[in-house]
């Protein structure tokens, strides 16, 4: 009875082993490609054209462009504001409100153009009163 248990005990072995090695086995595929990191986000974006971010005057008007939102003052009260968007020389003024209650989303598309002291915008109705050239406001 001896025998048999180291017997069975030295066929255990071995096949625990084996089979070890089958499972282990080698293969000729190479590993894969780990997954590339996420790009981290860049945070708010700004247009692709020209800066017109700050803000700019026009008599007693100013306007104030900052990371895709716009705003416009007449003297020191804000009575208007939205969102913006620029391609090319494209510019894209969504107006969401007016003196701090919402409006229906009135879009218009213009032209815009800027240097470091200028803003030349040429935009129809609704925003008729944009058109012109604007001088950037010093900090």
């Amino acid at each position: 009875m001896k025998n048999k248990s180291k017997f069975f005990g030295i066929i255990a072995i071995i096949a625990a082993i084996g089979f070890s090695m089958t499972a282990c086995g080698q293969s000729n595929d190479p590993a894969p490609a780990p997954a590339p990191a996420p790009a981290p986000d860049p945070g708010p974006q700004q247009p692709v054209g020209p800066n017109v971010s700050g803000n700019w005057t026009m008599g007693d008007n100013r306007l104030n462009f900052v990371n895709g939102f716009w705003y416009r003052f007449y003297g020191a009260a804000m009575y208007m504001n939205g969102t913006f968007s620029i391609s090319g020389n494209n510019i894209t003024i969504v107006h969401t409100h007016t003196g701090g209650s919402a409006v229906a989303n009135v879009q218009q598309t213009g032209i815009v153009s800027a240097t470091a002291q200028t803003l030349t915008l040429t935009i129809g109705a609704p925003f008729g009163g944009w058109t012109g050239t604007w001088q950037r406001q010093q900090q």
